[in-house]
């Protein structure tokens, strides 16, 4: 398990968890303000996709 931290405009909150969720296995979303006005930092645990099995 890891954890991402992600600083970003709060209009992108939704599509950046969005990729994520479509790229790692996501646990949990913490979301935060930033320092700068109408920004965001997201801190996301998440874990590596199973591998596809053929």
């Amino acid at each position: 398990m890891f954890e991402f931290r992600v600083i970003c405009d709060q209009d992108d909150v939704p599509f950046i968890v969005r990729d994520l969720c479509r790229t790692f296995v996501v646990r949990s979303v913490r979301r935060f303000p930033a320092r700068t006005e109408g920004r965001e930092r997201l801190y996301v645990e998440a874990e590596r996709q199973a591998e596809p099995t053929l």
